[in-house]
């Protein structure tokens, strides 16, 4: 594992996040690491979320012999593809 060693860090924001960890019961260092690895999911959650593609992902993990003659994948959307949906209500 790497060593993270952040400077010049506000009083302010140093003494909250020390009641942060007293709060969660646990070291100061203990608790910037759940801050960090908190933010890194989102981080890498919302790139996910924003750049998926489900479709394109599959024709790249399935290459050229992934699918029969026959059979196709559905072809790209793009963004302004957007179609309503009917869930079957009353209007």
């Amino acid at each position: 594992m790497g060593t993270m060693m952040i400077r010049d860090v506000p009083d302010e924001q140093i003494d909250i996040v020390k009641e942060a960890a007293k709060a969660h019961n646990r070291s100061m260092e203990a608790e910037m690491r759940s801050n960090v690895a908190q933010w890194t999911a989102a981080w890498v959650a919302h790139k996910t979320m924003t750049s998926a593609d489900l479709y394109a992902e599959m024709r790249e993990f399935l290459g050229d012999g992934g699918l029969e003659d026959d059979e196709e994948l559905v072809p790209p959307r793009e963004k302004d593809d957007a179609r309503p949906v009917d869930f079957g209500g009353e209007s």
